[in-house]
């Protein structure tokens, strides 16, 4: 979870390339849709499209896979449950908004177990986070 603070991605897929052994496999995953989070820097964040585009064109892989880490509904439960928290800190009353953070990700989690199309990559969906695997 640090490819979006990294200055140069294209710079550090050639990097993972270059230290995996043939046949190791690199196990990345990054943002797609998350809050501003500058620790110095929040630079980026991806696509499962940009992501496959970014390992096949800076390195040889034989195979990149890109999966979403989250559905749509869960990913909408995580923005609502941070704006939640983010209000009830800001109020002193971090500890009362606890319960529902944990009901909101619960539910969007469930929510993706029963409708599988939200948990898929496809136009007009929102992910979390990705996970990529990258074969050397």
């Amino acid at each position: 979870q640090v490819l979006e603070h990294v200055p140069a991605p294209d710079a550090a897929v050639r990097e993972l390339r270059r230290v995996v052994k043939d046949g190791g496999r690199v196990l990345l995953s990054t943002h797609g849709i998350y809050p501003f989070h500058p620790n110095p820097d929040d630079l980026w964040r991806w696509t499962h499209t940009g992501l496959e585009r970014l390992f096949q064109t800076n390195a040889e892989w034989a195979s990149v896979k890109v999966r979403p880490g989250a559905g749509t509904a869960a990913t909408v439960a995580m923005l609502v449950a941070h704006v939640v928290d983010l209000l009830a800190k800001r109020a002193h009353v971090r500890p009362a908004g606890a319960p529902f953070v944990w009901a909101l990700n619960a539910s969007g989690e469930a929510l993706d177990r029963v409708i599988p199309p939200l948990q898929q990559a496809i136009p007009g969906s929102l992910n979390a986070n990705y996970h990529v695997e990258a074969v050397a």
